[in-house]
């Protein structure tokens, strides 16, 4: 299944991602998102879903590459 949904708060170990479909806790996600000019494939665990609202996710395998793409932009946003 595949859903269009927007991330609304963004962290080198996880997000929430605004969804009016979400999954319950414990669930694993394939998330494809994009950073700057980075797209960021990878998988996460949902630790709490709020029906019609969204989810809070954990990123489970983020590789190098993405960990320094997400902290610029975090970093940045804490500047």
């Amino acid at each position: 299944m595949h859903l269009a949904t927007r991330i609304n708060d963004l962290s080198v170990t996880g997000a929430f991602i605004d969804s009016m479909t979400s999954f319950p806790a414990g669930s694993t996600l394939t998330m494809k998102f994009r950073v700057r000019s980075t797209e960021v494939i990878t998988t996460a665990e949902v630790r709490y879903s709020m029906p019609q609202i969204g989810m809070g996710v954990r990123f489970l395998n983020l590789s190098p590459d993405h960990l320094d793409a997400i902290r610029s932009v975090v970093e940045e946003t804490l500047s």
